[in-house]
């Protein structure tokens, strides 16, 4: 429909149409309108006609506006916390197995059945080197898998630089640690240790090794991974 007989329906109707003064970023082209001044019409009795003196006149179409002289689009402006603490992306392997917690950072790939049966043999030996009378004649409780993913969310307006992660991954750790009556916590591989804040984890016997990805490709590596882990498990 041209604009301008829209207009006459909207006033036979009794709606008032609306322009804008300027345009505005991102819509279609506004088509520029001027309004004429109402023409006073005489009778031959001399006198003006009311509804002519009081109806509006009907706009007129002015040339439309180029699309080169568009208002150019307001840039986006990062929130200056999003800035100042760029987002990390990393994630965490939590087994619960034996009476304690083992970490592993993913480097990019899920953690694999062989990784996680790797976990159980280490956590029954532990059990069996202990000599205890209940653990020794009998495999480790079954290993149980839970991964932890930062960030946790996809809000910039929140916090997701590294004192944030530090302190999710510390809760994280403890509640598992918690549920599960964890004796202690073994850190596989140094990435996993770089990303656990030890600080704030209350009193808990902290084991460091190598981790499971290595020693499945060096299997060489489970000897140093047994010497590390013999001198804790004869504390437990």
């Amino acid at each position: 429909m041209h604009e301008l007989r829209r207009l006459v329906y909207l006033e036979a109707l009794g709606i008032d149409g609306y322009v804008s003064r300027s345009q505005v970023p991102g819509a279609a082209v506004t088509r520029r309108l001027a309004i004429l001044p109402a023409t006073q019409t005489v009778t031959p009795q001399g006198r003006e006609s009311a509804a002519k003196q009081h109806r509006p006149a009907a706009p007129i179409e002015m040339p439309r506006v180029e699309a080169g002289s568009l208002a150019p689009v307001a840039r986006v402006v990062e929130p200056a916390q999003a800035r100042q603490h760029p987002t990390l992306n990393f994630s965490l392997a939590a087994v619960t197995c034996g009476g304690w917690l083992w970490v592993e950072e993913l480097d990019g790939v899920p953690f694999t059945p062989a990784q996680l049966q790797l976990v159980q043999s280490m956590a029954d030996a532990l059990g069996r080197f202990k000599g205890s009378a209940e653990a020794g004649n009998k495999p480790a409780p079954g290993a149980v898998l839970t991964q932890f993913d930062w960030p946790m969310h996809t809000n910039l307006q929140l916090d997701q630089g590294q004192e944030a992660a530090l302190s999710s991954v510390a809760a994280f750790i403890r509640r598992k640690l918690e549920q599960a009556e964890c004796t202690g916590l073994v850190l596989l591989g140094r990435e996993c240790e770089a990303r656990v804040p030890l600080d704030q984890l209350d009193s808990c016997r902290i084991v460091r090794t190598v981790s499971t990805a290595r020693m499945l490709r060096e299997p060489l590596l489970k000897r140093q991974a047994w010497q590390d882990l013999g001198p804790f498990c004869r504390l437990s």
